[in-house]
């Protein structure tokens, strides 16, 4: 069993410079909100094994109680929600050895997840992200429910193939809003999604020396919705692929040659651009193997740029790029104290969905 209590407090307080230097507050962007949120979870799971059959399942049980409440001030009223809601989430996963030395392994799972918004995005403050957009949190927002299904071959513990369908109600996305000459941007809750597709994970070592990992997934995303008064009708087919070679140089000496390419991605009310990057890393152990010694570079050819198109504005097109700090040199050096024993990891409690949701 669980249970969760979080109060975030948020002040924010504009004023315009007048002549003479003095302050004069700024009340449409002023903003004082408070969010109160209490989840009470039960667990329970059960699993068994008969032969090559191997089962699990669970069910969980949650309680869902928010309150928000933002403080008025000359120009805005004050204003408040409450919501309580309950929810089942089950889980299924079966695995099936097809041979008795367990080269071939068939499994399926299902599972009904929540992915909660976080609390910047509920909180109804609105600021200027360029003389042309405003953004604001959006205190309404409903937490997103997916149902995901797999199905997955997996050869020597070493080549797995995976079939995935999900569908999701209520996704939580950015959403692009004109008014006059103004864009407001702003988290929301824009429909309905379905993902399909499939996926290749593999580790082969070619040589002694040299280890190939792959990801490869061939992925279809659709999403429908209405925002704005304005149809959203937007999916396409996206290809990924991400491998990273491994090299052992030496007794002291190693090397990592890795990269990621990905094709046009349709999400939410956006198309994004291709983007693909290069990154290498080299090791060495130095001080009888107590300490490494780490030189690496991301994006190597700066080609990790995302953009894209804004879909579903009336009237209008739009597009975005962005130019971000992603060619990064960093040197590390690491030494060993414990003589080669293994450090029990540290236990963080069981806070950390609701301190993922802290931005």
């Amino acid at each position: 069993m669980k249970t969760s209590f979080i109060r975030t407090v948020n002040i924010a307080n504009f004023y315009d410079e007048l002549a003479g230097g003095q302050l004069s507050p700024n009340y449409t962007f002023s903003n004082s909100f408070n969010y109160n949120e209490n989840i009470n979870a039960a667990y329970v799971n059960y699993s068994f094994s008969l032969k090559r059959l191997t089962i699990q399942a669970g069910l969980r049980f949650e309680n869902t109680n928010i309150k928000g409440y933002r403080y008025g001030n000359p120009v805005q009223q004050d204003s408040s929600f409450n919501r309580h809601y309950n929810n089942l989430f089950p889980t299924f996963y079966a695995m099936y050895s097809l041979d008795s030395t367990g080269k071939n392994v068939l499994s399926f799972s299902y599972s009904k997840r929540i992915d909660r918004p976080n609390y910047q995005s509920m909180n109804p403050f609105t600021y200027p992200l360029d003389r042309f957009t405003l953004y604001s949190g959006n205190p309404f927002l409903q937490p997103t429910f997916s149902n995901n299904f797999e199905l997955a071959h997996t050869y020597l513990n070493a080549i797995t193939t995976t079939l995935h369908y999900s569908y999701v109600k209520d996704i939580i996305s950015e959403t692009i809003e004109q008014k006059s000459n103004t864009f407001y941007s702003r988290p929301g809750n824009i429909g309905i999604q379905h993902t399909y597709g499939v996926s290749v994970n593999l580790s082969y070592p070619l040589k002694k020396w040299w280890t190939v990992q792959l990801y490869t997934a061939l992925m279809n995303n659709s999403f429908k919705s209405v925002l704005y008064n304005q149809q959203l009708n937007n999916s396409g087919t996206y290809w990924f692929i991400g491998p990273t070679n491994q090299f052992v140089i030496g007794k002291t000496w190693t090397a990592e040659l890795a990269g990621s390419y990905q094709t046009s991605v349709a999400s939410g009310q956006f198309v994004i651009v291709p983007v693909w990057s290069v990154r290498a890393g080299v090791s060495k152990k130095i001080m009888k193997n107590k300490g490494t010694l780490k030189l690496n570079i991301s994006d190597i050819f700066y080609s990790n740029l995302p953009g894209g198109d804004i879909k579903a504005i009336e009237n209008s097109t739009a597009n975005w790029n962005s130019y971000l700090d992603t060619r990064v040199v960093t040197i590390s050096f690491s030494y060993r104290f414990n003589k080669g024993k293994g450090l029990a990891a540290r236990n963080t409690g069981g806070a950390d969905n609701e301190k993922s949701r802290v931005k």
